[in-house]
């Protein structure tokens, strides 16, 4: 994971989002090194903001706000991804295995809980959130679908599956000194 999460500060920091992260997109070799892999949708972010395309990142790691046609995103599109696959590495299953975009949204807010004006400014005027009509589902605790977590960890998943990421540079720059990736030296 500290590996996955150089690399992408390595790409992030040169302005590349890479818009695809997967497992199968990620490739260890002999010595254990980690490898991001499959660049074909990764693109230069422009200052300002960029509009790209909402058809990137394979349906069960793209982020709620891509699936709502959000065209205009960060490096949090990668961060989703990174949450997801960590899930996967801990549980050896996908957390959120949707077959279309309504229901890939639909497992993402049964568990982290359907968004509301105050954890998603904006999202209540949004045509997309409103044409699904989505029940209000409270938020279940991350650590009920992942019992072999510690609590390092669990504040790690929790960090990377965030919606909204207004700090979120504040974040990147702060992974390096996590408690999840504390070796004790």
């Amino acid at each position: 994971m500290f590996q996955l999460l150089r690399g992408l500060a390595y790409c992030h920091r040169r302005k590349v989002l890479h818009r695809d992260l997967k497992p199968q997109n990620l490739l260890i070799n002999e010595k254990g090194e980690l490898k991001l892999a499959d660049f074909g949708l990764a693109r230069a972010k422009s200052v300002p903001t960029k509009t790209y395309s909402n058809e990137v990142v394979t349906l069960w790691y793209r982020p709620p706000d891509v699936l709502l046609g959000s065209t205009e995103y960060f490096t949090s599109i990668d961060m989703w991804g990174v949450g997801c696959i960590f899930y996967e590495m801990i549980t050896g299953r996908p957390l959120f295995p949707g077959s279309t975009v309504e229901d890939e949204l639909h497992l993402i807010f049964r568990i982290l809980g359907t968004p509301t004006e105050e954890s998603w400014p904006g999202i209540t005027t949004s045509e997309e959130f409103k044409t699904y009509n989505f029940p209000q589902y409270q938020a279940e605790p991350l650590v009920s679908h992942a019992p072999r977590i510690d609590n390092d960890g669990l504040d790690l998943l929790s960090m990377l599956l965030q919606v909204t990421y207004e700090i979120f540079f504040i974040f990147l720059c702060s992974i390096v000194f996590c408690k999840y990736f504390d070796t004790g030296t």
